[in-house]
């Protein structure tokens, strides 16, 4: 069997039960929302589970849910992952000089994400990149150079006018 990006199976899914996705970004009603936080929440607690075949069944439908989540808003889940991941891996330092400089940082508390508070922290050179680790749980913390992600995008889709 090919496999096809998710969305595509969740549009066949949708256009089965008769539902309608946006053509562009808008918010759902509130019962709509309430619907899909509760689909979310149930899917989310089978995560619990301790049988590999159900905690596989807990990760699809996990996946399912959200995606549908963001398509009934008009959101492509491609676009934003794609935005999410691009800030992620903007957490790591390029270089032994950006590392030291976001230890110091956080050392004194003038990281731009954490001003005013002082992290204890370490440096693991890993594949030729330095993570940023919180000493007290190995947490991966964000560089100096952290950009947040960009989803300016989408709000502009939704501002855009109505095709006729």
């Amino acid at each position: 069997m090919k496999v096809n990006p998710l969305h595509s199976y969740i549009t066949v899914w949708l256009e089965k039960i008769g539902m309608k996705k946006p053509d562009r970004p808008s918010l759902m009603t509130p019962e709509q929302k309430k619907m899909n936080m509760m689909l979310i929440d149930e899917e989310v607690q089978e995560l619990m589970n301790d049988d590999i075949v159900e905690l596989c069944d807990a990760y699809f439908d996990v996946l399912w849910v959200v995606t549908q989540s963001a398509m009934m808003n008009g959101i492509n889940i491609n676009d934003i992952v794609r935005a999410g991941a691009a800030s992620n891996l903007s957490k790591f330092c390029d270089t032994h000089e950006e590392a030291i400089q976001t230890v110091t940082a956080y050392m004194n508390g003038t990281h731009p994400n954490k001003q005013g508070v002082f992290i204890e922290t370490r440096i693991e050179e890993v594949n030729g990149s330095y993570v940023i680790k919180r000493t007290k749980d190995s947490k991966v913390l964000k560089s100096i150079s952290f950009r947040e992600p960009d989803f300016s995008f989408i709000e502009n889709r939704m501002k855009k006018p109505e095709a006729v």
